[in-house]
């Protein structure tokens, strides 16, 4: 009876752990996504990170509060969008600014059967040092891209 009692003991030991081992990791990735950044938020690249890490990271790195609302920046350079990916909250905004050589204009694009997000575009191009913002009110994924550039490069807002 005691050595059926010990291997009952030590299989309840074993499913406590894994279970507390799957319950920390779950914890852990849900804290990631779900992570609210301060501005004195930081975060290292890691190139061995999946496109999640990538835009959680991105969103941490990009995001500042101006005048009590935020905004992330993303800046299109001569090797296309930084970051590529961003996640925002409904009802902030993207601005994009133009840290390239040639012109942008961001257009909205499809992604992945995802309609056209309506009146996200800019009506002119702007040169080396313009800005185009505008205030994501839809929840969803929207695709968009430089009109203005050769080749076209494309990035994601990820509203939640």
């Amino acid at each position: 009876m005691d050595q059926k009692n010990t291997i009952i003991g030590a299989i309840i030991i074993i499913l406590i752990l894994v279970g507390g081992f799957i319950w920390w990791n779950n914890d852990e990735a849900s804290s990631l996504v779900d992570k609210t950044p301060t501005s004195n938020d930081t975060a290292s690249t890691n190139n061995n990170s999946d496109s999640t890490d990538i835009a959680v990271k991105a969103y941490t790195q990009t995001r500042v509060l101006e005048n009590g609302k935020y905004v992330t920046i993303v800046n299109l350079t001569n090797g296309g969008f930084v970051p590529p990916i961003v996640y925002i909250n409904s009802g902030e905004s993207v601005r994009f600014v133009n840290k390239d050589n040639e012109s942008m204009r961001i257009a909205t694009n499809e992604f992945q059967n995802t309609p056209l997000y309506a009146g996200f575009g800019q009506e002119k191009s702007v040169g080396t040092g313009g800005t185009y913002e505008f205030i994501f009110s839809k929840v969803g994924v929207w695709g968009y891209n430089n009109m203005s550039g050769s080749p076209k490069v494309y990035g994601i807002v990820n509203v939640r």
